[in-house]
This record gives structure tokens, C-alpha cells and sequence, in this order.
């Protein structure tokens, strides 16, 4: 049930996506005399649906219409701002990486929940996620400024980031053999060719294209310097995650509406995400909320529904990261060539920050 939305043509100006412009006016609700003022106050505040339309003189039917309305433009218009970096641009993001010690990087991957009301005509149970709540999955792929370079949204709750990504049309442009993770190679300090790729969490699967830490107790001290540059460098989708749900804050709340239009809405805040990006627009991260994570999700911002139990659960085993059928022989090597060229990195310029985004804004 994903919703994937595929980036829509060059800018347009042409070229790489560089000189993105925004002077053309996005013809919005053209009906029932509304505007996209609405839109900006719901999704910015949070606020709902009946009170916001009331304040602002509009019915709540009208509330709706004018919210998808406003939605679909902005795709429409600026769609093309959600995708991956061509050319000059793309350089520049594989260089960033490489300076944390990944040559071949082009961006960090990951997932959150967005929290809804169960959907009519849907089963709830697919919908229930690991803390009890109903949700779909929002999957981003952002780069070292934390501009959004695809979506992936829609999959239930209960799906988990390894399904997610293996029916995204990332991944299947890859088995296709188009996309950017197609062609571009790179090389490591040893002349190694390493094919592109993105850093994702220990959920994802470990594919050629698709990098994870090694994680567990019995780690080598080259594969310890390998997860610290690999969480420092990923710490870049945290933050694009913070600024998301910070600044547009209706997705702090569980959304009442068609989970359709909810897809679209997270699209659009995406888009405006990447305008202010590109606008250079300063958010100071200290007066955004911490706890707007789903990992921290509690029942004292609503109410947690209870999942039926049909049986009791059975305890799993644990996996073994260096398990064969974990990932692919293909995403191993690549692994390992990184994890030596990580540790070279490592020698030469010293041992990561914690959080180097976050020092790099806070610094004068």
C-alpha cells in the first residue's frame, strides 16, 4: 500500500536542479474563493481541521478540499525539488561524505511513523506498529544538508524498514538497472571501486548499494571506528527528521483523514521542507521539541490503543548480524572495503565528533 512519489523532471531552468527559483505563483484553489493560508496554519501549528476552518471563516468541508487542493499543487508545481542530485550537485554531496570517511556516499536513509486513526474499510491490525498505535511508514532519503531526495510513504504500520525499502522504487530501480545507484563509481584510498550508496540503520537490509553498521558485542576495533563514522554521518537524517516534525508539527499528532490525502500532505511538507533548504531559511534545533520521536512515542500525548492479542509471543532469537542470509554477498565486500578505507580515514584525520552537523551549525 506504499505511496512513492518520484521525482518529476528538471528544474526549470534545466541543468542539475541548482537554480531553483520560486518566483512562478503556484495556482492553488481556484474554487470556493479559498487560498493556501489554511494549509500553512494546520500544518505548521498542528491544529485541527474544525477549529482552524471556524477561525478563518471557512466550513469544514470546504477545510478539506482546500487542504488536498493545496497538496496536489505543490506536488504538481514543485515535485521536482524531491530528487536525487545530478551533475555538479551530486558531487558535492558525494564529497561531503567522503570527507566523514564514505567516498561513493550520496545520502542517509531511514523511516518514521506517522500516526493516524484506523482507516475505514482497512484491517487495524496491519496497522499497528511496535508501540501499540496505529501508523503508516514514512521512508526519506536525505543528503549532508538535509535536503529530501526521495519519499517512500504509505506502508502500514506493522511493516518494517527492511520490507519498506525492498518495495520502494529505489530498490527497484536498482533491479531494473537505472537510477542513480546505476553506473557512478568511485574509489578508495587503495584504488578499490566502490559502487554508490546510501547509510541506513541496523533495520535495513545490507545491500551493495544500501550500507548498515556492523553493530553487536563481538566487534573488531576497526569495525567500532567503522559504526562511530557511520552514525556521525547518518546523524544528518535524524536531524532532517527533527526539522520536519519541529517546524510543520501536524505530524505530531495522529491524523483524521483519508490516508490517502495524508501521504499527499506529507509530500507537500517534504517539498516546502526543500524550499527552506534551498532559501538557506535558519531553524534553531534548541526551540524544537525532543521528544517528537516515534522511537519515544508515549501514551501521554494520546491515547495508545491496545492491540488485540490472539496468542501469546513467542520470544525470537536474536539475529546474527554476521549471519550469510543476512543482506548479500555483494553488499559484504562492499562492507568490508569500506570498513578498511573507514579505518584509514580514521588514522589520518581522527575519530569523529558525536554530532557533527549539529557543531557545524552551532559554530560562528
Amino acid at each position: 500500500m506504499g505511496c512513492s512519489y518520484p521525482s518529476a523532471g528538471r528544474s526549470p531552468r534545466g541543468g542539475s536542479g541548482l537554480d531553483t527559483f520560486y518566483d512562478k505563483p503556484v495556482q492553488i484553489l481556484q474554487t470556493n474563493g479559498a487560498d493556501g493560508g489554511l494549509e500553512d496554519v494546520i500544518w505548521a501549528t498542528g491544529g485541527y481541521y474544525q477549529q482552524t476552518s471556524h477561525g478563518m471563516g471557512m466550513g469544514l468541508a470546504s477545510a478539506l478540499r482546500s487542504n488536498e487542493d493545496v497538496a496536489d499543487a505543490l506536488i504538481k508545481e514543485y515535485g521536482h525539488l524531491i530528487r536525487f542530485p545530478e551533475g555538479r550537485r551530486l558531487q558535492e554531496v558525494m564529497d561531503a561524505f567522503e570527507r566523514k570517511g564514505f567516498p561513493g556516499c550520496v545520502g542517509a536513509i531511514d523511516g518514521r511513523h506517522l500516526y493516524i486513526e484506523k482507516p475505514k474499510n482497512e484491517r487495524a491490525e496491519c496497522y499497528y506498529d511496535r508501540t501499540r498505535q496505529l501508523s503508516l511508514v514514512a521512508q526519506v532519503v536525505c543528503d549532508h544538508e538535509c535536503r529530501i531526495q526521495d519519499v517512500f510513504v504509505g506502508c502500514p504500520g506493522s511493516v518494517h524498514d527492511s520490507r519498506a525499502v525492498r518495495i520502494s522504487h529505489p530498490y527497484k530501480d536498482v533491479q531494473d538497472g537505472r537510477g542513480i545507484f546505476h553506473g557512478g563509481t568511485s574509489f578508495l584510498h587503495d584504488g578499490t571501486p566502490v559502487c554508490r550508496y546510501v547509510l541506513g540503520d541496523a533495520g535495513y537490509p545490507l545491500l551493495p548499494w544500501l550500507m548498515t553498521p556492523v553493530g553487536g558485542d563481538e566487534r573488531t576495533p576497526q569495525e567500532v571506528n567503522f559504526d562511530d563514522c557511520h552514525t556521525s554521518a547518518r546523524s544528518c537524517i535524524e536531524r532532517t527528521f527533527t526539522l520536519l516534525k519541529g517546524v510543520w508539527r501536524n505530524f505530531l499528532r495522529r491524523q483524521i483523514g483519508n490516508v490517502k490525502t495524508i501521504m499527499k500532505e506529507f509530500m507537500a511538507v517534504c517539498i516546502l521542507h526543500n524550499i527552506m533548504v534551498d532559501m538557506r531559511i535558519d531553524v534553531d534545533l534548541d526551540d524544537l521539541d525532543s521528544d517528537d520521536d516515534d522511537d519515544q512515542a508515549s501514551c501521554g500525548n494520546f491515547r495508545c490503543r491496545r492491540r488485540p492479542r490472539v496468542q501469546q509471543a513467542v520470544q525470537q532469537p536474536l539475529r546474527n548480524r554476521r549471519d550469510g542470509t543476512y543482506g548479500t554477498a555483494e553488499g559484504r565486500v562492499a562492507k568490508a572495503r569500506l570498513i578498511a578505507r573507514v579505518n584509514h580515514h580514521v588514522r589520518v584525520h581522527g575519530r569523529p565528533p558525536a554530532n557533527p552537523w549539529r557543531q557545524a551549525r552551532a559554530a560562528p
